[in-house]
Order: C-alpha cells, then sequence, then structure tokens
C-alpha cells in the first residue's frame, strides 16, 4: 500500500498554488521538524528547504546519519526527495528550534514553513531518540502542563504574529501533535480567526477534559484527529473526541510511525474502528492509571529516569543490555526506592529491554530492505502516476 513517499513522488511536481494542501502535506511536514535545521541556518535566516537539504548533507553523511532507534531510513530519503520536489523544494523554512535542557528535563523541537499559497505551517515536534524525551512524553500523564506547553504556545503565538498577514495550520506527529493542539487552544481569540487546521497526527490527549477550555471550544471545529489502526499513543489520555482510525502497516507500535500509514492520492485511507487490542490497552491503561495517584506516578516515572540515566546512556539507541545490567548490579538507584518501587522498575525495564530487542531487529530488517531497493536498477515505479497511490 503506498504512503506518504509514494504521495511524494506521485504529487511532488505540482505547487500548493496549483493543488491546495492536504492532510499528507501535513505529515510530511511533521517529519520534516524532526531534523535539526537550527545546526545549518544563521538566527533569523529564512531559507528554501532546496539550500536547506544541500547544507545539511554537507554537514552529515546521508548513508550513515540517523535520528535514532525509533526512526525509519527512509526519513532521510523524504528530507531529499521532497526538497528536489516542485511542491516542497521552494516552501521556505523559518525560526528553527532544538532545545534539549537535561536540567530542567525539557525536549522541544518546532519549525515554521512559509508556504506558496501564503499560510504557513507551524510543526511541533514529537518525541525522539533521547530517553529525556521519553521521560517528558510519560510526564503528559502525571502533570496537566509542563515547560514544553509554554514554550509551544509562546512559539505559535511569535510566528502568528511574525507573519500576521498570513493564515496558518498548525500540526505534529505523536507529543508534536498533543502540543499542537495545546498551543492553538491557547492563542487569542484574534489570532484563531485566521487558523486553518490543528492537525494531531496520534498525539496523546490531555489529562483534564478540554472541552471545558473556552479557546479550544472556538478551533474544535478545525481539528483533525487521526490515529492508527492499532493506536496506542493516540489513544493516551482523554480526547475531546474519537478520532479518524487509519490504516497502517506494521505491528503494535510500529503502526504509530507515519511511514506506515497508507495514503489514497492525496488523503489517508481511513477504517471504520479501531482494532481490539487498541481500545484493550486503552481500557487497561485508563484502569491502571486510575488506580495509581499523582504521587505514585509521579515516583515511578523519577524512578525509571534515574535507573536509565544511571546506565550512562543518554539515547534509546545508545541503551544496551549490558549498561542496564551494570546500572542495575551497582546499585545506586535501586537501592535509593522502597521494594515495591524497585519492584516495579525492574519490571518495567526487563519490558522495555524485550521491546528494544523487538524495536532494533525491525530496524535492521527495515535498513536492509531499504539499502537492497536502492541497489535494484530498472525496478518501475507506478507511484509517479495517481494510479500508482492506491
Amino acid at each position: 500500500m503506498a504512503n506518504m513517499m509514494a504521495y511524494l513522488l506521485w504529487r511532488g511536481d505540482l505547487s500548493m498554488k496549483t493543488v491546495p494542501f492536504n492532510e499528507v502535506d501535513n505529515l510530511i511536514f511533521t517529519q520534516l521538524c524532526y531534523f535539526n535545521f537550527d545546526e545549518v541556518m544563521e538566527e533569523n535566516e529564512v531559507c528554501t528547504l532546496y539550500e536547506l537539504e544541500k547544507r545539511f548533507f554537507q554537514k552529515y553523511d546521508k548513508s550513515t546519519f540517523s535520528l535514532g532507534l525509533f526512526f525509519p531510513p527512509e526519513i532521510n530519503e523524504l528530507l531529499s526527495v521532497a526538497a528536489a520536489s516542485k511542491r516542497f523544494g521552494n516552501v521556505k523554512v523559518t525560526r528553527p528550534v532544538n532545545l534539549l535542557d537535561r536540567e530542567k528535563k525539557i525536549q522541544f523541537g518546532a519549525v515554521t514553513f512559509l508556504l506558496e499559497d501564503k499560510s504557513f505551517y507551524c510543526a511541533f515536534r514529537g518525541t525522539d531518540d533521547y530517553i529525556l524525551s521519553w521521560y517528558e512524553s510519560f510526564s503528559l500523564g502525571v502533570y496537566d502542563e509542563l515547560p514544553i506547553h509554554a514554550l509551544a504556545k509562546d512559539y505559535l503565538a511569535a510566528s502568528v504574529k511574525r507573519y500576521r498577514f498570513r493564515r496558518f495550520r498548525v500540526g505534529g506527529h505523536s507529543k508534536g501533535g498533543h502540543l499542537s493542539q495545546y498551543a492553538a487552544m491557547k492563542l487569542d481569540k484574534r489570532a484563531q480567526k485566521r487558523l486553518i487546521t490543528v492537525y494531531n497526527n496520534d498525539g496523546p490527549g490531555f489529562r483534564y477534559d478540554i472541552t471545558a477550555d473556552e479557546g479550544f471550544r472556538r478551533i474544535e471545529d478545525r481539528l483533525v484527529l487521526v490515529t492508527p489502526y492499532m493506536s496506542m499513543v493516540g489513544a493516551m489520555l482523554n480526547h475531546s473526541r474519537a478520532g479518524d482510525i487509519l490504516a497502517s502497516d506494521g505491528e503494535g507500535a510500529f503502526q504509530h510511525s507515519a511511514f506506515n500509514w497508507h495514503v489514497t492520492h492525496d488523503s489517508f485511507v481511513r477504517l471504520p474502528q479501531r482494532s481490539k487490542e487498541s481500545v484493550l490497552f486503552e481500557a487497561s491503561l485508563k484502569n491502571w492509571l486510575g488506580k495509581i495517584d499523582d504521587s505514585e506516578k509521579e515516583r515511578f516515572l523519577i524512578a525509571m529516569y534515574q535507573l536509565l540515566s544511571a546506565s550512562g546512556a543518554e539515547t534509546l539507541s545508545e541503551i544496551s543490555e549490558d549498561r542496564i545490567n551494570s546500572a542495575l548490579s551497582l546499585g545506586k538507584t535501586l537501592l535509593s526506592f522502597d521494594k515495591e518501587t524497585r519492584d516495579l522498575v525492574s519490571r518495567a525495564v526487563l519490558l522495555f529491554l524485550r521491546e528494544r530487542r523487538t524495536v532494533l531487529k525491525k530496524t535492521k530488517d527495515a535498513e536492509k530492505q531499504f539499502k537492497k531497493s536502492k541497489k535494484t536498477p530498472g525496478k518501475e515505479d507506478d507511484s509517479s502516476s495517481p494510479d500508482g497511490v492506491s
């Protein structure tokens, strides 16, 4: 089944002035914002994606560059193909932010894309490879607001003010979708009138009932909320309504990857309902969270972060079984916990390691398959026509 790469090969020769912006364009921007464009741009610079891609892969070797364990190798190709296309190559990139503050436990990224249709798209980055980033994402289930909420609100407000003659869209994937929804509903009433669409692409909900928020009620009719057939991230916490269900490849958590989502022409392939496993996961998670008070959630979250940090790793890609075993054997972290917490953390770590091995194997298999497909000459790609995007 076709994905956003096939869409890009088909639709890339037509600008957004010729064929209007659509939801697959939105998904592509949510993936492009994972790249640290700030490393190859000057402050306050505005640069086309075409130029930016050249700078980025002059700095990094494209054949070896990786965004981390949970990002498929195709993401590098996505940047190159998008930059070379008429549809995305002339898109102007500005205000890239990449913030990692270990002391304050903040991971935040955002990019503003200026489109040829005189609008702009503000993209918020989701969870990346840093352990700190995952800690922050899980914190959404413990705290009503985090420092990233204020950062997202201020970032969007600043772009809206700077480009005051443009209408805009805002979106993100995973945690980025959650932040997009939050930032849009916190804009002032006048700014919200210029909002075209908010895209929450399989992002978590909120701990509280957001329908009581006046700012949210003003933009609710412009919210696009989508989750894959087997949704785990998007099923977390509370949404204002059920999202549209999308067809996606992969097993379990791998359906969360935007590269696995099916598209037909210029839209997602929708299904009538979520998988039974996804519904069961959501019910089980909410039941579990309902039985644990906030102080216990906080204790568990901090304990997990301390343990993974004690391993010496900063990213999920760096975590090895030897490092975790070393942290456990030293006991400097676990001995500070009571027995109940020690047992809880130990079980969670073992589960994490099993899942990590599965992810690592699937990632390596995907890389082998991707390299093999790149070496196969003369293969016709029917995605160059509308019939190929099925």
